[in-house]
């Protein structure tokens, strides 16, 4: 079997050997703190958010031979699966559904038109 396909069933690993731009889903993965191996070209390493050997792997882009390296070093590697992970799943606190909950609120807020404001939209009955 695959390397690639035995952390995938095990669910401690997670690539998208994409090299167009988007997270290919890497946020997600990264949130249920997955170690990720992400293209150089996906925007999630691109802009930043995967920082190679400190929260996920990154490969060039199109590179086969890398991403097939950085695969056998995940699937041979438990304890570098589960601090890329961890440390990951930290890094992407700013991305989850409760931070983008509480920054649109503090937003609506400014505009006096959280719920319940002076601003905000009563219904008739």
């Amino acid at each position: 079997m695959p390397l690639a396909n035995v952390l995938w069933l095990e669910g401690s690993g997670h690539f998208v050997p994409s090299s167009s731009a988007g997270n290919g889903g890497v946020t997600e993965e990264m949130n249920r703190g997955l170690a990720v191996i992400a293209s150089d070209a996906v925007g999630a390493a691109a802009g930043g958010l995967v920082r190679d050997g400190a929260n996920g792997l990154v490969v060039p882009a199109g590179d086969s031979a890398a991403l097939a390296s950085a695969i056998r070093r995940l699937a041979g590697d438990p304890p570098l699966r589960a601090r890329l992970g961890r440390t990951g799943e930290q890094d992407v606190l700013a991305y989850s559904h409760n931070a983008w909950a509480e920054g649109f609120s503090g937003a609506l807020a400014t505009l006096d038109l959280s719920r319940g404001g002076a601003g905000s939209v009563r219904r008739s009955k």
